[in-house]
């Protein structure tokens, strides 16, 4: 039907994890709570650090082809997108819309200089494209 998700999957530290995002489901949560989607053990990670979520300006019942990163944290996400030099970091509670390929890494700041610095951790998005079946292909 017309409420079709999302699906894409999301490989951190060599583990890829899939998810369908809908446009009535709850957004996926990063940070280093256990509630979240995602945890990360990284002490320059917040709590609750970023959301992955539906674009708020999509229309009802139409089809997402993105999906958006919104930062919630004290130390800031980046958003590195394929063939771009440097990452650029997100405005805090602004959605940014996510190339196939991007790359989030966070904590963006480092709060701990010398010794101890924490390190960034990376997410890399990447979606899965539909395929239609031959059934679907050739009928009207």
């Amino acid at each position: 039907g017309s409420e079709e998700g999302i699906a894409f999957t999301v490989s951190h530290e060599g583990l890829e994890a899939r998810y369908v995002l809908k446009s009535n489901d709850c957004p996926i949560r990063i940070g280093r709570d256990p509630e979240n989607d995602i945890v990360v053990e990284n002490r320059g990670v917040s709590k609750f650090h970023a959301e992955l979520r539906l674009p708020s300006t999509l229309a009802a019942g139409t089809r997402a082809t993105y999906v958006c990163a919104v930062d919630l944290s004290m130390n800031g996400t980046a958003l590195q997108a394929p063939g771009t030099e440097r990452p650029s970091c997100l405005t805090r509670g602004e959605e940014v819309a996510l190339p196939d390929g991007a790359v989030l890494l966070m904590p963006w700041l480092q709060k701990v200089k010398g010794i101890g610095a924490t390190e960034k951790v990376s997410f890399e998005l990447h979606y899965e494209v539909p395929v239609l079946s031959p059934t679907d292909a050739g009928e009207e």
